[in-house]
């Protein structure tokens, strides 16, 4: 089972993942905030920053509808890693969207959307201070012990 987290000052859902982008050659960990509105995992700006996305390399876009309206932003193919720990590591193949960077989506935590989501079965429960994943389907699962 994988574990989620509450952020300590906000109570938002998160969980840990190892991003791989092969054509920009840059991997990393990321905490995404689990959103069952988004329709794809997006990485913000404050973790493209981090992980140090050279934007000017970044050449497909797509326009995605959110709650501020229209934006052009990259996708690129990704693998996310999510580990349990001493057990099992378990992997996806995607299509992660990069955002356009943006003065009013700078402090915006990267989300997790719902083509991960669609594959996990969550019991998310705040009073008790737990995110626990069950992973129904995954692209690869690799042992860890």
């Amino acid at each position: 089972m994988l574990a989620g987290r509450f952020g300590d000052t906000t109570g938002r859902p998160y969980i840990e993942a190892f991003v791989w982008i092969p054509s920009l050659r840059i991997m990393g960990a990321v905490s995404f905030l689990v959103d069952t509105g988004a329709d794809s995992t997006v990485l913000m700006q404050l973790d493209a920053a981090r992980l140090r996305v050279d934007f000017t390399r970044l050449k497909k876009t797509r326009i995605n509808t959110g709650i501020g309206g229209n934006s052009t932003d990259w996708i690129v193919p990704a693998t996310l890693l999510f580990s349990e720990p001493r057990v099992k590591m378990y992997g996806y193949d995607i299509t992660l969207t990069i955002a356009q960077p943006k003065l009013e989506l700078e402090t915006c935590p990267s989300l997790l959307g719902r083509d991960i989501l669609n594959n996990w079965r969550m019991v998310y429960d705040a009073p008790g201070n737990s995110l626990n994943v069950e992973v129904i389907r995954c692209d690869r699962e690799h042992p860890l012990s």
